[in-house]
């Protein structure tokens, strides 16, 4: 309202007073002040201006803020995204591990249980050969002790006296 009077006054002051307007503009001030309701007015829109500037501050202080959060939301998934494609690409490793795993341990069992079958198909045959040279052996040492023993006390001189 104070502001349509003012207007008001200022048109008035411009077709009165083209050339001398802050004359106008002062005279209209005082007039203004000599009524009751001025100071009210005056001190509503100091206070409306404040409270106008403080929500534009918390405005201004909520847009930075949107901004940050938006900037490490944005941060957040790139990372996440980065985490997704490695833990993608190491389960699909793991899985082409897992099945050479499985081949491997299959050839390993196989290769296993033929290197068994094969020791335990010989081994009864190859005690037989062992016990046959173990009598041949002990026989040879046997004549060899019968027939080399007195020529070896001979010449070292012992005697059973």
């Amino acid at each position: 309202m104070f502001k349509e009077i003012n207007e008001w006054i200022k048109k008035l002051s411009n077709e009165i007073f083209k050339s001398n307007q802050d004359l106008m503009i002062g005279v209209t001030r005082v007039i203004l002040r000599t009524l009751p309701f001025y100071r009210t007015l005056n001190e509503l829109t100091k206070v409306l201006e404040k409270n106008r500037t403080d929500l534009d501050e918390k405005i201004e202080l909520a847009h930075h803020s949107l901004e940050n959060t938006s900037n490490v939301l944005k941060e957040l998934e790139e990372i996440l995204t980065k985490n997704t494609e490695d833990l993608t690409k190491l389960k699909s490793d793991y899985e082409r591990l897992s099945a050479l795993t499985e081949i491997e341990e299959n050839k390993a069992q196989a290769i296993l249980s033929e290197i068994t079958h094969t020791v335990n198909k010989g081994k009864t045959k190859e005690r037989w050969i062992a016990v046959f040279i173990s009598l041949i052996t002990g026989f040879i040492i046997f004549i060899l002790g019968i027939w080399l023993g007195p020529i070896i006390t001979d010449s070292l001189k012992i005697t059973n006296k």
